[in-house]
């Protein structure tokens, strides 16, 4: 009869261990499943952000901080650019953005209607448009859509760090204030807003 209990004990023993195992083992993969990507890889669209359209990569270097990276093309010709993420809670959450950003201009003269001091009304100018680096600051939020997947939106300003104007019209030209302001507005600068989406890889 002793016998008999203490193979019973111990045999229940045995499973306990293997169940305390199997539960521990479960544990590790659900702990491991929750582990976030350390690299994403998406599209996004915005307003001095990585163009009309682009393709963005997002890489964690520390924690909480990843380098994001984006090429595209706007109305100033392709975008690249690089801005470093600050996150609050890495990957979905509010997060700081400082980086910097490239349009490379056009590789022929862009013929606009301006106005200029000898035709007020406007007359056919060929502008010459040319590259802009501009330094990016701002805030960004990073929301759960799936699994592995996220919508990115962000805000914030992109100061103008290159010299000259970016652009330059013939010297014989002569074109208005106003034509000045309006190529101010369509070079790359001021308000940045972005929207996006990525893919945990």
């Amino acid at each position: 009869m002793v016998i008999v209990t203490t193979v019973l004990m111990a045999s229940n023993q045995g499973n306990f261990i293997s169940d305390n195992n199997e539960t521990l083992s479960l544990a590790q993969i659900a702990q491991s499943d929750d582990t976030p990507p350390a690299s994403w890889l998406g599209i996004s669209t915005g307003i001095n952000y990585g163009g009309i359209l682009a393709l963005t990569g997002e890489f964690k270097i520390v924690k909480k901080t990843t380098l994001a990276a984006y090429a595209g093309i706007g109305t100033w010709g392709y975008k690249l650019g690089a801005d470093f993420r600050f996150y609050r809670n890495y990957p979905r959450s509010m997060y700081y953005i400082v980086g910097l950003a490239r349009a490379t201009g056009l590789p022929e003269p862009l013929e606009l209607q301006l106005e200029t001091n000898n035709v007020p009304a406007g007359e056919n100018v060929l502008v010459t448009i040319k590259p802009v680096t501009n330094l990016n600051v701002g805030l960004g939020f990073a929301w759960k859509l799936g699994r592995n997947s996220r919508f990115i939106l962000e805000l914030g300003y992109a100061l103008k760090v290159s010299s000259g104007d970016g652009y330059s019209v013939p010297p014989s030209t002569g074109i208005t204030e106003n034509s000045k302001d309006l190529l101010s507005m369509m070079r790359p600068g001021g308000l940045r807003l972005g929207l996006g989406l990525s893919f945990g890889l």
